[in-house]
Formats: C-alpha cells, sequence, structure tokens
C-alpha cells in the first residue's frame, strides 16, 4: 500500500513491475523546476532517494535528469563540482575549451547515450580546426579536452547517470611533448650573456641555480630571502584565486616546501634587483600597484607576473642567443643536470628540486644517469678481459 506523504514531499507509488517510483519536483541542471523520478527494489530504499532529492534541492544543489544532454551535464558539472573543488586557472581552462568545442561538438548527445564512437569521432574532427586566433589547434589543447570529457563522465558514474566512461576507451590524441632537454654546456654559454641584459636577470639565475618551479619562482617573497645566512625558502606559489587574481598559495606538500642554500651567483643577483625594483617603484609614483605580498618578482608597476609572460620572455632570449625553442622546465632540469654532472647525490638533488620520491627525480633525469651507465659498463669489459677500444677500432666499418 502506498504511503500518504506530506504535501511538497513528493509522491511514491508501487509500480506494476513491482518496483517502487517516487517523483517530486526540483531545480534541474535545465534552469527549471522540473518533475523527476527516482526508482527503488523496496518502499525504504526510494523514500531515502527522494529524501536525498529533496535535502540536494533544498542546499541549491540542481538535480541532473536522466534525459540530460551532455552539454547540460557539463555546465552543471561545472558550476558545482569543478568550480567548487578545483583551482581557477582550472576551471577557467576547463569552461573555455568547454564552451568553444565541447559543447558545440557533443553538447546536444543524450548524456546516457553518448558513446565510444561519438567522443572518437569528435576528437579526430578538432584535428586542423581553427582557435579564435587564427592558428591550428594544438595537440595539448586536443588532449585537455580529452581530459575534460573523461572527467565529467567520470562523475557522472560516480552520480549513478551513466554506467560506463564511454572516454576511457577512446585513446587519447598523441602530442609532441614541450622541449624540456637540459641545456648543454655549450648552450649555457650562450644564453648567459643575454640573460644578463634582461630586466629580470635574477630570476633566470634562480630557476638555473635553484631549479624552481615557475610558480614557485613567481611566488617568491622577499621575506623568503634571508642574505644574512644564505637561505632561501621555498614555501608559497603564485596561483590564480577566483575573484582574487594572483595570488601567493602556500605549497601543500611538506617535499614540495623547503629550505635551500642561496647561492652567491644569485644572492648577488637579487641583491641588484632590489635596488631596480625600488627605482621602478619610486618611477611609478601613485601607479604603483602596492605589492601587497611583497613579491620579489613584480612588472614594473609592481603586479604580480603572469605566468606565460615568462614563457614568451624565454622564447625571446633564446631566439637572441641562437638557441632552439626553450620552455621553463628545461631551466630547471638544467639545473639538476648540473648538480649530478657534479656528483651531486640523487637524493641531494630530489631534496632541492621538491619532488616527492627519488624515484621521480631518477625518471625524469635519467639522460644524465647514461654517461654513468657506460662508464660501469666499460669498467665491466676491463674486468672481463675485453681489449681496449682504439681508435682505429672506433672508426672501422
Amino acid at each position: 500500500m502506498t504511503k500518504r506523504r506530506p504535501n511538497g514531499a513528493g509522491t511514491i507509488s508501487l509500480r506494476k513491475d513491482g518496483r517502487y517510483m517516487a517523483r517530486a519536483y526540483v531545480m534541474t541542471d535545465s534552469g527549471f523546476s522540473e518533475r523527476v523520478t527516482v526508482y527503488g527494489k523496496d518502499y525504504d530504499e526510494v523514500a531515502a532517494k527522494l529524501a536525498k532529492l529533496k535535502e540536494n534541492d533544498g542546499n541549491g544543489v540542481v538535480t541532473v535528469k536522466a534525459t540530460s544532454t551532455f552539454g547540460e551535464y557539463l555546465t552543471y558539472w561545472l558550476a558545482e563540482v569543478v568550480a567548487k573543488e578545483k583551482a581557477q586557472g582550472t576551471y577557467d581552462n576547463y569552461a573555455s575549451l568547454t564552451r568553444r568545442y565541447i559543447i558545440p561538438g557533443l553538447g546536444k548527445k543524450v548524456l546516457q547515450k553518448l558513446s565510444v564512437r561519438d567522443v572518437r569521432s569528435f576528437l579526430h574532427s578538432l584535428k586542423g580546426t581553427e582557435t579564435t586566433r587564427g592558428s591550428e589547434i594544438s595537440d595539448r589543447a586536443r588532449q585537455q579536452i580529452h581530459t575534460i570529457i573523461s572527467s565529467a563522465l567520470t562523475n557522472a558514474m560516480r552520480e549513478e547517470l551513466v554506467t560506463r566512461n564511454v572516454a576511457r576507451l577512446v585513446e587519447k590524441p598523441q602530442s609532441d611533448p614541450a622541449d624540456t632537454t637540459p641545456l648543454s654546456d655549450d648552450e649555457l654559454a650562450a644564453l648567459l650573456p643575454v640573460v644578463a641584459k634582461h630586466r629580470l636577470r635574477a630570476l633566470w639565475v634562480i630557476y638555473m641555480s635553484l631549479g624552481l618551479r615557475r610558480s614557485e619562482a613567481l611566488g617568491l617573497a622577499w621575506e623568503d630571502v634571508d642574505f644574512d645566512n644564505g637561505i632561501v625558502y621555498v614555501r608559497f606559489q603564485l596561483k590564480r584565486i577566483k575573484g582574487n587574481g594572483l595570488r601567493r598559495v602556500r605549497l601543500k606538500s611538506k617535499k614540495s616546501r623547503r629550505t635551500l642554500p642561496l647561492p652567491k651567483v644569485a644572492a648577488g643577483a637579487l641583491h641588484a634587483w632590489k635596488l631596480v625594483q625600488a627605482d621602478e617603484q619610486r618611477s611609478a609614483g601613485t601607479r604603483w600597484a602596492g605589492n601587497d605580498d611583497g613579491l620579489v618578482f613584480t612588472t614594473r608597476y609592481g603586479r604580480p607576473i603572469e605566468p606565460s609572460t615568462i614563457n614568451r620572455s624565454l622564447t625571446v632570449l633564446a631566439q637572441r642567443s641562437g638557441l632552439r625553442d626553450l620552455h621553463p622546465h628545461a631551466l630547471r632540469h638544467s639545473c639538476a643536470t648540473f648538480l649530478k654532472a657534479m656528483g651531486v647525490d640523487l637524493l641531494v638533488i630530489r631534496d632541492i628540486l621538491g619532488h616527492s620520491q627519488v624515484s621521480v627525480t631518477a625518471n625524469i633525469y635519467t639522460h644524465v644517469l647514461a654517461p654513468e651507465l657506460r662508464e660501469a659498463i666499460r669498467r665491466m669489459d676491463v674486468l672481463m678481459g675485453a681489449p681496449a677500444e682504439t681508435d682505429d677500432l672506433a672508426h672501422t666499418n
């Protein structure tokens, strides 16, 4: 027998197939209040689902309908999950790619009917697509789009709206990774004179001598630099915070927070930069932004430096030096390479770079270990009685 419920609490009824069904009006991902149906094998199960439905509605959480399109679900997921759980920069990137590409391409597909073929065909169709700047969409952007689709469908599985994540069955688009190959001695020799003339010379010196991440270098404040004791504290990073722009945010893990000796070359560069920054503040006058966080590296008007500006600046510096295109991470890798070449233990390099595990350091810098491996094999040859290689033998066809 169907139990009577208070007005507004929804209705529960027994279906002919033996299941129980509950209906209630709640706010849905369509933006309107609609009648939503849930099912259960017995009265208690469906009553619990109905109660959860009403509780979410009372808390302002929209309900995703079984008939929702993928576009409707993406809109809900971005607002209710990504915006609340991810960093502002991540949300902005996801929202932009979703609005420009995913919703126009897959938005009208019913969420529960989205197929492997739909996702695969869509990703293939993006190849060669023009961006708003007129250039071809990058492989990296296509990879991110795949990640967005997969993440949204994973969340839909958790909410029991779909039974599988079809995007996981589609191979992620391949791309050539950014060139983060460490600088050679010759490349370093070519780059240093050009860097010495750059306004942010101290930043590049910090990059190469301490191997900081871009966000860590830009998040340094003067309070983190102890000139008297020759120490720099890496405790914060520069992140984009929703509604507050770029701000210093404390590094999360203990391994990433570290205290490092300040190399003399870096200390000298920072001393010189501090004088430049003071001159810029005087010249800016009332236009000076204030630099409330006390950031070491700022624009000419005291504002935090946009991370993308660093990438563009390094590209220009590399061109002026006659070098290949360089990614900021190449300078971080170069620090590890030089340290390893000087015989520094991997555990120490791990601590300098702030890696969580030494295996991460070893996996990234295997190219540094290769010469040591060759030398070990050469010594084994000598031990086992193999003839020494001569120049004549080495060049014999």
